[in-house]
C-alpha cells in the first residue's frame, strides 16, 4: 500500500506533466522536431550522386556519416546551451534560416567556380 507521501508525490508529478503538456513552448519544439523528421531530405539523391558520379565507396560514405553524427551531437549541445538563454521561439526562428543557408551553401559555392573548374556533363 503506497504511503500518503508517495501518493502526494505522484499527484504533484502528474500535475507537473499536465502543466507541461499545456505549455505552448513545448508544443512548438515538438512541432519543430516533427517537421525536421518528416520533411523529405536529399540523403538518397546525395548518396547515389556520391556513389555513381563521384565514385566514393560505400565505406567512405559511411565514415563521413560518423562525422555527420558527431556534428549533430555538437549541434544538440549548442542548441541546449543557447535555448537556456533565449526563448524557444527565438531559437527556432534563428535555426530554420541557418539550416536553409547551410543547405544552400554548396550550390552557391559551385556557382562561384569558374567554368573551367566545373565538371563536364555528358
Amino acid at each position: 500500500m503506497p504511503s500518503a507521501w508517495k501518493r502526494t508525490e505522484r499527484a504533484e508529478t502528474v500535475a507537473a506533466l499536465r502543466q507541461a503538456a499545456r505549455s505552448p513552448e513545448l508544443w512548438m519544439v515538438v512541432g519543430y522536431v516533427f517537421y525536421l523528421i518528416f520533411t523529405p531530405g536529399t540523403n538518397m539523391a546525395k548518396f547515389y550522386y556520391s556513389v555513381d558520379t563521384l565514385h566514393f565507396s560505400k565505406q567512405f560514405i559511411g565514415n563521413l556519416g560518423q562525422f555527420t553524427s558527431a556534428g549533430v551531437l555538437l549541434g544538440i549541445l549548442f542548441f541546449a546551451a543557447v535555448s537556456r538563454k533565449l526563448p524557444v521561439a527565438a531559437v527556432t526562428c534563428l535555426t530554420v534560416p541557418a539550416a536553409l543557408l547551410i543547405l544552400l551553401l554548396p550550390a552557391w559555392a559551385k556557382s562561384r567556380q569558374p567554368l573551367s573548374a566545373q565538371p563536364e556533363t555528358i
